[in-house]
């Protein structure tokens, strides 16, 4: 990596110290640790220390170079993420797996239960996700309000992703709390080329009729943050089929936390 521009080496400066974690300025990053910088202290506004910065960034030997000084793979920002869920989030798996092996915890959740599989589904990183699964974590697994990964990969819009999990028989039809499924999610973040992918699938098509906890639609999701074209082609989709409105079944509001 590179040592990056000679600034902000004042080891009194928390800050300077995740500056160069987050480059991978290693060189630099020596330097400051000879001097007396301390990465078990220091800590964004966020809560996060230099480890999720590197991970986050997939800065291997910078990780290598924290966990040495005992930096806790395990400490949490203030959401509950570590630094494991930033390398998955961001698709690195080398720096996932190092993690791993230094002792972090695969199983851990955020305040509200999102997880590492979670993190990297909605990260669009194949990969990673794969590894997860094959290491134990669960396909079918929720967060606080319910989500699965089906809902977090047409939140995100990566299609490629959707296939996987099709592949991998994940479960499309289910919903969470609130009410939301994929087709929500994929209206609600303005995604028409996942709608198109998912109204092919048995089934899904009911749910461009459910109401939410708020009783509020998939079309009427989309024309929320102004996605124009997700609404007309969602009204045109309804138009051909058309069912009566009702609320979803899946609304359990004293589940959420």
């Amino acid at each position: 990596p590179s040592t990056g521009p000679r600034i902000l080496e004042n080891v009194k400066d928390a800050q300077a110290g995740l500056y160069h974690a987050r480059h991978g300025n290693t060189e630099v990053l020596v330097r400051m640790l000879a001097s007396g910088w301390d990465p078990q202290r220091a800590k964004d506004k966020n809560g996060l220390n230099g480890l999720a910065w590197a991970a986050g960034y997939g800065h291997v030997d910078v990780i290598r170079i924290l966990l040495e000084q005992k930096v806790d793979p395990e400490s949490p920002n203030k959401e509950g993420r570590t630094a494991l869920m930033w390398a998955c989030r961001n698709g690195h798996l080398p720096a996932v797996k190092l993690l791993v092996a230094s002792g972090a915890d695969l199983k851990a959740v955020t305040k509200k239960g999102i997880n590492c599989f979670h993190w990297a589904v909605w990260g669009a990183s194949v990969t990673v996700a794969e590894w997860l699964l094959d290491h134990g974590l669960e396909l079918e697994s929720q967060n606080n309000s319910g989500c699965t990964a089906p809902v977090w990969a047409a939140a995100s819009g990566s299609l490629t992703m959707c296939e996987w999990l099709l592949a991998r028989n994940a479960d499309f039809a289910r919903m969470n709390h609130w009410g939301h499924g994929v087709i929500n999610k994929a209206a609600w973040h303005g995604h028409q080329h996942v709608l198109e992918w998912l109204l092919q699938l048995p089934g899904l098509e009911d749910q461009l009729f459910l109401m939410d906890a708020a009783g509020k639609t998939p079309v009427e999701l989309a024309a929320l943050p102004g996605h124009t074209n997700v609404v007309q082609y969602l009204q045109d989709w309804m138009g051909r089929r058309p069912q009566p409105l009702r609320p979803a079944t899946s609304i359990d509001t004293s589940q959420l936390k």
